[in-house]
């Protein structure tokens, strides 16, 4: 499952949006602020029953990574 995120420069979820598949209008995060950053992330199959407000609590983006990536909270 495939997520999009809005994220700061330490890797903070600032927005999340699952996309729809053959959904006419779909939400998608917007980078407005200097710092932030959107992206598409993979959720790991294990976590993809998990809502948006657990993913949100639970990971941040590896900004340190070639493409971003959910990381585990530590």
């Amino acid at each position: 499952m495939k997520l999009h995120v809005l994220f700061d420069g330490q890797g903070n979820i600032v927005a999340a949006a699952r996309p729809r598949s053959g959904a006419s209008v779909s939400a998608i995060p917007v980078a407005t602020e200097r710092g932030h950053r959107v992206a598409e992330i993979d959720v790991p199959r294990e976590h993809e029953h998990e809502d948006l407000a657990t993913l949100h609590r639970q990971f941040g983006v590896d900004v340190e990574a070639r493409d971003p990536a959910l990381k585990r909270r530590g």
